[in-house]
């Protein structure tokens, strides 16, 4: 992408950056066939709900931050040396 497309970060981000170090989650996620609503919202809710920041809280005790990143390869077969994603859930 072109650096004249990219837009400068919002207020948020800004406010965010000046307050200092703050705690969150990165979060690579991955989702397979047969996977519906009923497990994201499992999955989302455990998430959130992790006491693994400090003094063993949760992102939702803090309202930290939680950025979730699609991550397919984590359903990669590599048992017959060439990665096959079949595992993996259909892009919409």
């Amino acid at each position: 992408m072109p650096s004249s497309d990219v837009s400068p970060p919002d207020d948020r981000c800004c406010r965010w950056h000046e307050a200092g170090r703050r705690q969150g989650l990165v979060v690579l996620l991955g989702v397979q066939r047969g996977d519906g609503p009923e497990q994201v919202a499992t999955v989302a809710r455990k998430i959130a709900e992790l006491r693994i920041l400090d003094d063993e809280r949760s992102a939702v005790d803090m309202g930290a931050p939680i950025l979730v990143i699609s991550q397919f390869t984590l359903y990669g077969d590599t048992r017959k040396g060439s990665p096959t994603l079949v595992g993996a859930r259909r892009a919409r």
